[in-house]
């Protein structure tokens, strides 16, 4: 299991979930499996299959927003609220983006997270 906290946000990824909690406590659930239209998009983005890109994602979104001061991921948080975020279509372009460059850079994104992670 890897265990990343990014200021209030933990993120468990084990080999199957990745469960984000919200400062608030709420729980955002991430099923590895792959969903349909997925492969393609992982093979888009460099990942060898939905599962390692679905494994990643989550965390990712996390990372992010630590990045740009936010207390978590508003996506992640429209998630657990049942509210859709005004502007998910562009964070998750951000996302992609950073996936695709890092998996073409062989840059290990999870590595990258865990370097930023207040994790001990």
């Amino acid at each position: 299991m890897t265990i990343l906290r990014f200021g209030e946000v933990t993120v468990h990824i084990t080999s199957g979930l990745t469960m984000t909690r919200l400062p608030d406590g709420d729980l955002v659930p991430a099923d590895h499996r792959e969903q349909p239209g997925q492969a393609e998009l992982a093979r888009e983005l460099g990942y060898p299959d939905a599962v390692a890109m679905n494994a990643e994602h989550d965390a990712v979104h996390s990372l992010v927003s630590h990045w740009l001061g936010l207390d978590a991921s508003p996506t992640l948080k429209g998630v657990a609220s049942g509210q859709t975020y005004e502007h998910w279509r562009e964070e998750e372009a951000v996302i992609f983006a950073l996936c695709r460059w890092a998996n073409a850079a062989g840059i290990d994104l999870m590595e990258v997270a865990r370097r930023w992670s207040d994790a001990e």
